[in-house]
């Protein structure tokens, strides 16, 4: 569906954050003939105008409802959609551009860095950007702004769920699960994430050649690129090439981590997919990595007190951008602050890299964090666990434990979702209470 066949409609945005206030207007600039009405969990008040109403009113205002906009925070599986005209800001955007001069980027770790990556060096070639999605603008708002050389998107599953076109590169940085109270399981979640790829047959997939999961879905199609192999971009020696041509050395990126050296050959990857030599570009690439900053709340250093380095790595919510944190620190002591909302995940990965990695120490947190305690405690072997009631006791736990040269790294492996109002306000408690205990 594209914009203009609302117009004249009776549309319910369902939720009132970001991307619904985005959605009111752009709805009211285009589509002039639009009835507009606005439901949200939380309701009260107004959205540009537009009185809030509750979600006790669902069920009167989609029976006088043609189509509902739905942002990405509220489930494609509600019931309450079922059967029902739905469409996103997202997938609205998508259908009117089909799609062209779009690098779309998704997976379950990475895809924020990935996509900054992407737009940072496109940019560093004299391109002109627009990044948008969980990154930058909402994508609705690309309606309004002018037309780039080309678009960047980093895309959660709740926005790829409703998509009905795909874009000329698509990039999956990886799959493991994630989400599973919004998408009901993990094959929910896997088909919504790969949606993205679904809709055309004329473009390139990049994708992370080490991934298995990937691979087993993806595997068969011909118009796949993988990344981290000698098919494409990938590290050897300590240098970055793009299949047999050395590009510059890994050493140039401000990154850390071996997750983040996938990240830049993710990027690369997808650089070259849209028409670019990356080998004759190699020096402007280079320099563009060097001047790239490692994006807030993810292994970010915070600050490094009395030889001990504090790391805020707020944003890893799942398993694997936690065991990936890990290992970016493994030549460390390292003291681990795990827990937050338990959304059912699989921990059982997690719990295994815990109790086999030398040189760690946990310190846990309610609600995820009891039942890595349990069971780390349960294998009578491996680090040492510390439960704590709250992040600020976890915080002066560390504080009290962990030795000059060694790290502290923030990497929940959940959301925040209970206790905070997001990752960021999750992040600056942490940093607020590591001033308060080191004085």
């Amino acid at each position: 569906m594209q914009l203009r066949e609302l117009d004249g409609k009776r549309i319910l945005i369902w939720g009132a954050g970001r991307e619904g206030a985005a959605a009111v207007e752009v709805l009211e600039r285009h589509c002039p003939g639009a009835q507009l009405s606005v439901v949200a969990g939380s309701s009260g008040g107004d959205l540009l105008g537009i009185v809030v109403q509750p979600e006790s009113a669902l069920p009167e205002l989609l029976d006088g409802t043609d189509i509902v906009l739905r942002s990405p925070g509220v489930s494609a599986y509600r019931p309450e959609l079922k059967g029902r005209a739905v469409v996103t800001g997202t997938s609205l955007w998508m259908a009117e551009s089909k799609g062209e001069r779009v690098i779309a980027v998704t997976g379950t770790k990475g895809k924020s860095t990935t996509a900054s990556l992407i737009a940072h060096f496109l940019q560093a070639l004299a391109k002109t950007v627009e990044l948008a999605g969980n990154i930058g603008r909402p994508v609705i708002e690309l309606f309004d702004v002018p037309t780039p050389d080309v678009y960047v998107l980093e895309l959660s599953s709740f926005q790829t769920a409703g998509l009905t076109d795909s874009p000329q590169v698509g990039v999956v940085t990886g799959l493991s699960p994630e989400h599973l109270d919004w998408h009901g399981d993990v094959s929910h979640y896997y088909d919504d994430k790969l949606n993205l790829l679904a809709w055309r047959s004329d473009g390139t997939v990049v994708v992370d050649g080490g991934d298995s999961e990937v691979k087993k879905r993806l595997g068969g199609r011909d118009d796949v690129c993988e990344a981290a192999t000698r098919d494409a971009a990938h590290v050897q020696d300590g240098k970055f090439f793009w299949r047999t041509t050395e590009l510059f050395a890994t050493d140039i990126s401000p990154l850390l981590g071996a997750h983040n050296a996938l990240n830049v050959c993710l990027a690369l990857s997808a650089v070259a997919a849209s028409g670019i030599d990356v080998i004759e570009n190699a020096p402007a690439l280079a320099e563009a990595l060097k001047t790239f900053e490692a994006l807030p709340h993810r292994l970010q250093p915070v600050i490094e007190r009395d030889g001990v380095l504090w790391v805020d790595d707020g944003l890893a919510t799942n398993v694997a951008p936690t065991m990936a944190a890990l290992r970016s620190f493994d030549d460390r002591p390292i003291t681990v602050l795990i827990g937050g909302y338990d959304r059912g995940v699989d921990l059982s990965a997690l719990i295994a890299y815990l109790a086999a990695t030398a040189n760690l120490t946990v310190i846990t947190m309610p609600v995820t964090g009891d039942r890595v305690a349990d069971a780390l405690e349960a294998w009578k072997a491996g680090p040492s666990v510390y439960r704590t009631p709250s992040l600020r006791e976890a915080v002066s736990k560390a504080h009290e434990i962990t030795k000059p040269g060694g790290v502290v790294l923030l990497s929940p492996a959940a959301s925040s979702f209970g206790a905070f109002e997001n990752y960021i306000a999750r992040s600056a408690a942490y940093a607020a209470a590591i001033m308060e205990v080191i004085g």
